[in-house]
């Protein structure tokens, strides 16, 4: 159906043609299609229950965006869904959500709070990268995929808690968090891969338990602060050696 807001078609909202600023998309919607509010001047947005998939690019650029209110019914967020919503303050994704999509959040620069909810299973590339004012993230323990970049150049990031379900930290994941001081890396994680830590010139301490096996190259490149804490005998114990990083054996 077609009304003087939006453009339905078989419960796909294809377009929002409105100019209101606070938007209810309309019951019985199933799909908001590719770019369907792109650019446009909305506030804040109701997602009904009814909504089961959210394409890419559904909400990108909208600089005005401030608040939105998730479907129960979503299980993805997807590629670019969010991108460039520099208004954007804080974000609770409900319970129900499985992925987020490659570059969902980019620049989102006032994002300052983020829940992901237990029951998330994956965290796309570049996820959050760019989150000017980002300051805390807790990881949920049923992440099992966290891929590269997910949480790279957020300046402000202060706190991170980490997934004790994934196997292996991504290339950049946390690169160039200038803020953040301290981290765990939760038993059970195997690999660190290259500029995982990049440019964290704050960090002063990392704990690094003996499951990790493999740490590849610059993780910790520009990282003057660090000290490395881990078992005695384990492999980051000889990376801390072999490349001069001071370290506590415990």
């Amino acid at each position: 159906m077609v009304n003087e807001d939006f453009l339905i078609l078989n419960g796909n909202l294809i377009r929002y043609n409105g100019d209101n600023e606070d938007v209810v998309i309309p019951d019985g919607v199933t799909k908001i299609f590719n770019g369907a509010f792109q650019n446009s001047y909305v506030k804040s947005v109701i997602i009904p229950n009814t909504v089961k998939e959210l394409e890419k690019n559904a909400f990108s650029s909208c600089f005005n965006l401030q608040s939105v209110s998730f479907s129960s019914g979503l299980i993805e967020i997807s590629e670019k869904a969010f991108y460039g919503c520099g208004s954007l303050e804080s974000i609770n994704i409900p319970s129900g959500i499985l992925k987020i999509g490659n570059e969902a959040f980019v620049l989102c620069v006032e994002l300052v709070d983020i829940t992901l909810p237990l029951g998330l299973t994956e965290i796309g590339e570049c996820a959050f990268q760019y989150c000017n004012k980002l300051e805390s993230v807790n990881i949920p323990d049923s992440v099992v995929k966290m891929e590269h970049r997910a949480f790279a150049y957020c300046p402000n990031l202060k706190s991170v808690v980490i997934s004790n379900s994934i196997k292996t930290i991504d290339l950049f994941t946390f690169a160039g968090c200038k803020n953040l001081k301290s981290a765990v890396i939760p038993n059970g994680i195997e690999e660190i891969k290259k500029m995982a830590f990049g440019d964290c010139v704050n960090l002063e301490t990392i704990t690094i338990p003996k499951t990790v096996k493999i740490i590849e190259e610059a993780v910790f490149e520009n990282c003057e602060k660090l000290t490395i804490h881990t078992p005695a005998g384990s492999y980051a114990e000889q990376y801390a050696k072999e490349n001069n990083i001071p370290f506590v054996a415990e």
